[in-house]
């Protein structure tokens, strides 16, 4: 998967990770989404999201979709000590 943002002359571009995350009394889980994006000349922002399974999704999505998929997840095996 390949994601691209078009940088023009004055615009701010960036790659980030994101953790997305639950945890509860049963335990949590968290993903991590990959981002890359520009704030415009102009003030405006693009954002792409890498998530797993190769789903792509942009804007500020990730927040919402990310839970989604961590819940759908269920909670991580804890290692018993």
């Amino acid at each position: 998967m390949v994601l691209v943002v078009q940088v023009h002359p004055g615009d701010q571009p960036y790659y980030t990770a994101r953790h997305v995350g639950v945890t509860g009394s049963a335990g949590g889980n968290e993903i991590t989404a990959y981002g890359i994006g520009k704030k415009a000349a102009d003030g405006t922002m693009t954002r792409l999201w890498l998530l797993p399974g190769f789903m792509v999704c942009g804007g500020d999505d990730v927040d919402d979709l990310g839970v989604r998929m961590v819940k759908a997840l269920g909670p991580r095996p804890q290692d018993d000590e």
